[in-house]
């Protein structure tokens, strides 16, 4: 295969570069939800922060680490091959909205009740981790779905490189975007929620963009 055709295969498909495009888009949320968790939970909770100390910031991301695996493991035997790839990637995206938002109340109820507020922080962030678990499992089996077998490796390079300027950005913005929040001193949404309001916002455009591709990426091409 020549090299010409594997650039045209690649960016001139739609599907595969659908595909490459949510890969790289949910990277990049993924990073950045890493970075400004590190800055979240430490922070004052007269800022909105969780006043985590270094051993209980570790416990959640113990938590994060866990349900990422036994995800990965449950996703690929139960919930893709029930809903296949695409719908997977689909609802991942969707239910990541919802819980990224009401994440950011966890200060309020730490403030009225440790334990509560310990555990929404774990449940939201166990649900969180699970979707991403499901979300990236589906992309990457759909990069190689769309593409004939004689252009994966070139293809899935194309992915690798385009998910690698997400994880290049993400800490930046992650961190400079929740700094400037966290001590804006402004009232909601402009707070410490619009960095989670953002990141929704952003899973929610990885969505849209998951309409279009075609459930036909659910099985390989050319096999």
């Amino acid at each position: 295969v020549s090299t010409q055709s594997t650039w045209g295969d690649v960016l001139l498909r739609p599907p595969i570069l659908l595909t490459c495009i949510c890969c790289s888009f949910s990277t990049t949320i993924y990073i950045i939800n890493v970075e400004v968790m590190a800055l979240w939970a430490p922070a004052s909770i007269s800022k909105g922060g969780l006043s985590f100390s270094s051993a209980q910031t570790g416990v959640l991301f113990t938590v994060m680490g866990s349900a990422y695996i036994l995800f990965q493991v449950v996703g690929s035997m139960f919930v893709i091959p029930k809903i296949g790839l695409v719908w997977s990637y689909r609802w991942a995206s969707i239910l990541f909205v919802p819980l990224e938002i009401v994440q950011a109340f966890t200060p309020n109820i730490m403030s009225y009740s440790t334990a509560w507020g310990w555990t929404f922080v774990l449940f939201t962030d166990f649900a969180k981790y699970s979707t991403f678990a499901i979300l990236f499992t589906s992309i990457y089996m759909l990069v190689n779905n769309t593409l004939p077998p004689a252009q994966r490796g070139f293809g899935n390079g194309f992915n690798m490189s385009m998910a690698a300027i997400g994880k290049v950005i993400g800490p930046f913005i992650g961190g400079w975007m929740f700094a400037s929040t966290l001590n804006s001193g402004k009232s909601y949404p402009l707070n410490h929620h619009f960095s989670f309001i953002i990141l929704a916002a952003m899973s929610a455009i990885a969505a849209i963009i998951g309409m279009w591709i075609p459930l036909s990426a659910d099985e390989p091409i050319g096999e």
